[in-house]
């Protein structure tokens, strides 16, 4: 039997899908284009937990020039005063706030994520269960884990 061209090994071929895969998974730093075409280098996002029904000020270091919100359904958001922004958790979920300064550049990235009240609803359970010290809460968007 002739054989043209090459043979790849079965087993090398897992070895390089690994391999993206792994590299696929590595921390991006965040990049977008300027006006002039420009990539540039994006804040790295920060993570704030609210809770449906609630909200938080952020405070910041420098002028909010402008503000938009990825998913209105799950927060909202208000600017106060040129350094303070007033987030309000809405729906159960996740979103992100983007912030620009008066120069037109992002300030400010936020990874929003909108849950349960897990803290209330711990004193409830510690109230009707005051016995049970070792239970365990875990959030995710309107789902609640309880075990222990």
């Amino acid at each position: 039997m002739k054989m043209t061209g090459h043979q790849v090994n079965p087993c090398s071929r897992c070895v390089v899908a690994l391999v993206v895969a792994g590299i696929m998974m590595l921390p991006m730093t965040a990049m977008a284009i300027d006006d002039n075409h420009h990539l540039v280098k994006m804040p790295e996002a920060k993570q704030v937990s609210l809770v449906v029904g609630k909200s938080t000020v952020l405070d910041m270091p420098t002028v909010i020039k402008r503000a938009s919100l990825a998913d209105r359904q799950v927060a909202d958001a208000i600017v106060l005063s040129p350094r303070q922004i007033y987030v309000t958790g809405k729906g159960y979920g996740t979103t992100n706030l983007t912030l620009w300064g008066k120069d037109d550049q992002v300030i400010a990235v936020f990874d929003l994520d909108v849950g349960v009240d897990l803290l209330r609803l711990r004193q409830h359970l510690n109230e009707l269960l005051p016995d049970e010290t070792n239970v365990h809460l875990k959030g995710t968007n309107d789902h609640v884990t309880i075990s222990g």
